[in-house]
């Protein structure tokens, strides 16, 4: 199970999954079942290794392995009806540490977080190293991985898709030779800054959290005020409108169509109102979880090679900016935002003078 969802951890989809352990000569669940009890239901001796990827997808998404048991996920809309639908999961009830666990929390969150985005492997079978992780700087479009047949590995990079999407975005590129050198730069130089200064290292990453969230939370707050600004207005704004219908200066006809504008562009501010306030004690609310960073630091001695499993393991996400050319070479800088922690100002500007 453990070795599933580190697969799952790598990059790696449940086909491809399903294919590694089917290599490495795995018993699947039925196999394991006729073994241990002689059914042989879904048993098939020709294929005693084989897993369907249907069945590592279900194993992945089972909350089970954390050892909690979670009721009440589906219901019947009648004692009549065989048909099952599913329950959100506001109306599920979860029971914590019913059982032991086989996987431990922060696993099983990064094992989500790559299985809720979407990974393509390429033509030849392979899957991107930074598949799902790429990010403009100017746009927030997902960077798209590009290779050609007569390319080499060097030549490959991954590009901005805004341009080709109509958007208003420069096109710029990064070559994943350079992606690779630059992210495990700057990962060499975070685990050395723990293993040098821990308490330091958490200082400082609580001071930059805590700098771009109030900066964010300043944003919030003062769209909050000037959206309950706009709401006042209206309300004065109908007041007079009700007014006006009433005197006589307002045919009914254009005060319905007057009003119901102003009523429905309140109703919308008053929804976006709700959501602001929402994330602004979400953010006052909000902590860095940093001993869960440390813990994978520990795990590691100092990396030599970007594997997938190191680079999921501590990236959540890199942002890729323009390059500069302002003094005839090009600087390109990346920002590399970690698992728990989010961005450490330590990234390193790629330059090339010919290009």
């Amino acid at each position: 199970m453990e070795l599933i969802f580190q697969l799952c951890i790598e990059g790696n989809g449940p086909r491809k999954i399903s294919r590694i352990l089917a290599e490495k000569k795995i018993p699947s669940p039925a196999t394991l079942e006729f073994q241990r009890t002689g059914h042989t239901k879904r048993y098939h001796p020709d294929t005693p290794f084989y897993w369907p990827s249907a069945t590592i997808a279900c194993m992945l998404k089972q909350d089970t392995y954390l050892g909690q048991t979670t009721n009440f996920k589906t219901f019947k809309p009648s004692y009549k009806s065989k048909r099952m639908i599913k329950n959100p999961p506001e109306k599920q009830v979860t029971f914590e540490n019913t059982h032991p666990a086989v996987i431990d929390r922060d696993t099983w969150d990064m094992a989500q977080k790559e299985l809720s985005q979407r990974h393509r492997p390429t033509r030849t079978g392979e899957m991107a190293l930074f598949s799902g992780l790429v990010y403009c700087a100017d746009c927030g479009s997902k960077m798209y991985h590009r290779r050609s047949a007569g390319w080499t590995y060097e030549q490959e990079c991954y590009t901005c898709p805004a341009t080709q999407n109509r958007i208003k975005c420069t096109a710029h590129y990064i070559r994943v030779v350079v992606l690779e050198q630059l992210v495990l730069q700057n990962l060499q130089r975070v685990m050395a800054y723990v293993k040098d200064d821990e308490d330091e290292f958490v200082r400082r990453v609580m001071q930059n959290k805590l700098s771009a969230q109030m900066a964010e939370q300043e944003q919030a707050k003062r769209q909050l005020e000037k959206q309950l600004r706009r709401i006042a207005e209206l309300d004065s704004i109908i007041q007079r409108l009700y007014e006006d219908h009433v005197t006589g200066k307002l045919t009914e006809e254009r005060f319905t169509k007057l009003s119901r504008g102003y009523e429905q562009e309140q109703a919308d501010l008053k929804s976006s109102v709700e959501s602001l306030r929402e994330l602004v004690s979400t953010m006052e609310t909000e902590e860095v979880n940093i001993q869960s960073f440390l813990k994978i630091v520990r795990k590691y001695t100092e990396p030599t090679e970007l594997t997938p499993l190191l680079l999921h393991e501590f990236v959540e996400k890199i942002v890729v900016h323009a390059p500069d050319r302002s003094n005839g070479r090009r600087v390109q800088q990346i920002d590399v935002h970690y698992n728990f922690i989010g961005e450490i100002d330590l990234s390193p500007e790629y330059i090339k003078t010919n290009t």
